[in-house]
């Protein structure tokens, strides 16, 4: 069973990924040049999000255990934080692209950093294929803006 505090942990990480998502929805609003770059962002965070609430059920059913790391409600809430205070900036349209792609490659960088979806432990092939493919698509998010702004700014 899932601790009430990893609960919580698990709970606003999947709130993150939402917002993640609504944020780069924002963008490819607002940003309309790479719209389809970030309409494409949007759509994976949406589809991590749904991992995500898949590995809280499976927590809840003990196939999935979960261990915080260098996890807490702090950072995770200061994340998240920072990112409902990007989605602010960018609806009031003080954005431009190459603030978005750094900021965006911040956050990204910081879930790798922190290891955040490699704190699940899988007792089920299912669970742990979940955990590697949200590890690697995280890796690959960052891979991809950061060469997104290369391409963009150079």
């Amino acid at each position: 069973m899932i601790e009430l505090n990893q609960k919580d942990i698990i709970t606003l990480l999947i709130k993150q990924e939402k917002l993640l998502s609504r944020l780069y929805t924002i963008f490819y609003n607002k940003l309309p040049a790479h719209k389809n770059f970030w309409e494409t962002l949007a759509k994976e965070e949406q589809l991590h999000a749904k991992w995500l609430e898949q590995l809280y059920g499976a927590g809840e059913k003990n196939l999935v255990h979960f261990d915080e790391g260098k996890i807490t409600l702090v950072s995770i809430n200061m994340v998240t934080k920072g990112i409902q205070d990007m989605i602010q900036t960018a609806k009031s349209g003080e954005i431009d692209d190459k603030t978005a792609l750094i900021k965006t490659a911040d956050i990204e960088r910081s879930l790798i950093e922190k290891k955040v979806f490699s704190q699940f432990n899988g007792l089920t092939e299912k669970a742990k294929a979940t955990m590697k493919l949200l590890e690697r698509e995280t890796k690959k998010h960052l891979a991809k803006i950061e060469a997104y702004y290369k391409q963009v700014m150079s």
